[in-house]
């Protein structure tokens, strides 16, 4: 009877939390009316919308303007909507390394963020700072070249260059001539020339690479250059290269899908027609490829098992693969060598979390590391992921909370137990939820019937049972005060 009322108290939870967002996270502009505003990652409006336009935040500041087209002016605001630099620009760029491009009159300078002028407007142009250098125009129209600064506006590289991008780990792209006859190459941070210009283009550096392309689209042909400027790859790929965790992208050559690794070599080749994608982590030198809706993993050498699973996630040493086995989803675990840890099963694997992932072994929940060693001995009827240091453990019925060395730091003692976040713990307790201290401490007494995670702004999103009014919802602080949705 016990299991029967949880699963029905999961599912209500469960079904609220899907309805719901939750906590106010980072702030995204909204446009309405002709005006914007800014909303939180619960779609609640935080800033109402009444600026001309507002940009992404950066640095704590947000670029907005006040006034339409060419009459408007720019300043920035915080993340409370405080105006903390009011708007006075003709134009500004986003905050970068403490300081953003203002235009003045026609010349571009840079501020603090304080609204201080810390280097007057002088430039034709100028851009953000990267790696403490910025790039700036300067000269007669016609006759501009542009140079690097530094963050006291003294001139460290000469401006000799018809256009100069952004510094990325040392080096930066720079082009000489203009159209039709353009060309770039790379430079240091000292001005010296690496690559001589000779390319329609030249990207930033990923790692100890960067792309290079000649031509244009449709014909333009791709390759890669290190920070020596050695060509990895003449530019002879049909479709610029997309890499992921600088190990790994999908490009085209002579017709052929391919999969190339940072030093240019291909790894695996498809037909033309393939259907092929790549997951979004290779940091562990390994990763999935899709293929026609079949997952598989690669390594920079090859195949680790060809394509025939539902998904894949890497972590480590080993993956956590999904599968339909007799048209049930089953979860497994697999080594980096092709070999299973652990064979597919139904509900015999948790995802990864803080370094440790929780498994079952002979009806026994315990946890493995990146490298597939046991680190916490299976002893638990059911087990959820480390959050904050803490995972929620079921033994005798019951949920507790353990530490990474699986000392039982909370014993079990609730109906169910969700993780950690900011310091608390939404826990069922007789079938209502409450929130728990690391210590094990109650701080908010169980009077909800759905409690999400607290949140980074104090807050968490909380669902109860009102007699009058039925179901309320709303956000309740640390303290336990609980503030109704607007209705």
């Amino acid at each position: 009877m016990k299991n029967a009322l949880k699963a029905i108290s999961l599912a209500v939870m469960v079904l609220m939390a899907c309805g719901n967002a939750f906590g106010q996270g980072k702030l995204t502009p909204f446009e309405e009316n002709g005006k914007y505003g800014y909303k939180n990652e619960a779609e609640k409006v935080i800033i109402e919308a009444v600026y001309d336009w507002a940009d992404d935040y950066s640095e704590g500041l947000a670029k907005v303007m006040i006034g339409e087209d060419l009459n408007g002016k720019y300043g920035f605001i915080d993340e409370t909507g405080n105006m903390v630099i009011q708007p006075q620009f003709q134009t500004a760029n986003s905050f970068s390394e403490g300081l953003a491009v203002v235009e003045v009159d026609y010349k571009w300078g840079y501020i603090d963020k304080t609204g201080n002028m810390v280097i007057q407007p002088q430039y034709n142009w100028a851009g953000s700072f990267s790696e403490g250098l910025a790039s700036v125009r300067v000269g007669e129209i016609m006759n501009e070249k542009v140079g690097y600064i530094d963050k006291k506006g003294k001139i460290v590289i000469q401006p000799q260059f018809d256009m100069a991008n952004e510094f990325s780990n040392g080096l930066a792209s720079i082009r000489m001539g203009n159209w039709p006859d353009e060309k770039w190459g790379l430079i240091d941070n000292a001005g010296k020339i690496i690559v001589h210009p000779q390319f329609d283009y030249v990207g930033p550096f990923n790692g100890d690479f960067a792309l290079v392309r000649n031509g244009s689209w449709p014909d333009e042909k791709w390759g890669m250059v290190d920070k020596s400027g050695n060509l990895i790859i003449q530019p002879v790929l049909e479709e610029q290269p997309s890499f992921i965790d600088g190990m790994v992208a999908k490009t085209k050559l002579d017709g052929k899908k391919i999969i190339i690794n940072n030093k240019g070599k291909t790894i695996v080749e498809f037909p033309s027609d393939a259907t092929v994608g790549l997951t979004s982590n290779f940091k562990y030198g390994w990763g999935g490829v899709y293929l026609n809706g079949k997952c598989g993993l690669i390594d920079e050498k090859g195949w680790v098992k060809e394509p025939q699973y539902t998904n894949a996630e890497v972590f480590g040493d080993i993956a956590k693969v999904g599968v339909h086995i007799d048209d049930v989803y089953c979860e497994g675990v697999l080594k980096k060598d092709g070999n299973w840890l652990i064979e597919p099963a139904e509900n015999v694997v948790r995802s990864f979390n803080e370094d440790m992932m929780a498994v079952k072994i002979n009806d026994a929940w315990g946890f493995i590391d990146g490298s597939g060693k046991m680190c916490i001995k299976p002893a638990y009827e059911d087990a959820d992921r480390f959050f904050e240091g803490l995972a929620a453990v079921e033994l005798d019925d019951n949920w507790g909370y353990i530490d990474k060395t699986g000392k039982m730091v909370i014993q079990p003692q609730f109906f169910s137990a969700n993780p950690f976040s900011e310091g608390l713990a939404a826990v069922n307790i007789d079938y209502s939820w409450g929130y728990i201290d690391r210590s094990g401490t109650i701080v908010i007494q169980p009077v909800f019937f759905s409690a999400a995670p607290f949140q980074s702004d104090g807050r968490a999103r909380v669902d109860f049972w009102d007699s009058d009014d039925g179901i309320k919802s709303g956000y309740v602080d640390r303290n336990g005060n609980f503030t109704p949705d607007e209705e």
